[in-house]
C-alpha cells in the first residue's frame, strides 16, 4: 500500500525531506524508496508532505530543510501553524527584496485576473480582509508595504484586530530599520512598483 503512494506529490516531497533527514543527522548516505515505506517515520513524513501541499507553503524544500535543521522540534509538530509562521517570519525578513516583490506582485495579478482589474487596484479594493490573509500568509511583502505609500495606507486602515494578526510578519520597527540599511534595495523596491502603477 505504501509503495503505490510514490507517485503522490506529497509523498514524493515526503521521501525528499526523509533523505534531508537522515543526511543531516547521520551523515553521507542515500536511503531508498523501500527503506522509507518500512521507516517507522513513514507516516509522520507523508503527514509533513500533505501540510506542506496543503497550506501552499512558500519554497516548501526550503521550508523542509529550514524544520529539519531546527531540530528543536519533534517530527510530530512539523505540522503545527506556529511552526510555519516562524519559519515565514525568518524568511520573509532574509529573502531578497527581489524575490519578495516577485511574490506580492503575482499574488496582485492573480487577484486582479480574478476581479477583472489591473494588480494597481488591489490596495484600493482588495479590502483589510484579504491583505491581512495576504500578509499572514507571505504572500505580500513589507518590503511592498513600508515601501510605497499605498502600502503604507493600506497597512494603517486594518483594524486593531488585524494588526494583532498581521504585526508578527510586517514589525515596524524591525523593518523601519531594516529598509533604512538596504537603500538600494529599497530604491529597488519603489522603482519596480512605479513601474507597475504602485505609488
Amino acid at each position: 500500500m505504501r509503495d503505490q503512494s510514490r507517485d503522490e506529490p506529497a509523498s514524493q516531497f515526503a521521501f525528499e525531506a526523509y533523505k534531508k533527514f537522515y543526511q543531516l543527522s547521520q551523515g553521507p548516505g542515500i536511503k531508498t524508496w523501500m527503506q522509507f515505506c518500512e521507516s517507522p517515520y513513514y507516516t509522520a513524513f507523508v503527514k509533513f508532505g500533505r501540510h506542506v501541499r496543503a497550506i501552499n507553503a512558500i519554497n516548501p524544500a526550503l521550508f523542509a530543510d529550514w524544520v529539519i535543521k531546527k531540530k528543536t522540534d519533534k517530527l510530530d509538530h512539523w505540522c503545527s501553524e506556529d511552526i510555519y509562521n516562524e519559519y515565514l517570519v525568518q524568511l520573509i525578513y532574509n529573502e531578497s527584496a527581489e524575490s519578495a516583490i516577485e511574490r506580492s506582485f503575482y499574488t496582485m495579478q492573480d487577484w486582479g485576473d480574478q476581479q477583472g482589474i489591473s494588480l494597481e487596484q488591489y490596495f484600493f479594493h482588495a479590502g483589510p480582509n484579504r491583505l491581512t490573509r495576504d500578509i499572514t500568509n507571505g504572500a505580500i511583502s513589507p518590503w511592498l508595504l513600508y515601501g510605497t505609500t499605498m502600502g503604507q495606507k493600506a497597512l494603517s486602515e486594518l483594524s486593531d484586530e488585524q494588526m494583532a494578526y498581521v504585526i508578527p510578519f510586517v514589525e515596524p520597527n524591525v523593518w523601519t530599520s531594516k529598509l533604512r540599511q538596504q537603500p538600494i534595495d529599497l530604491d529597488y523596491v519603489k522603482m519596480a512598483c512605479e513601474a507597475a502603477g504602485i505609488k
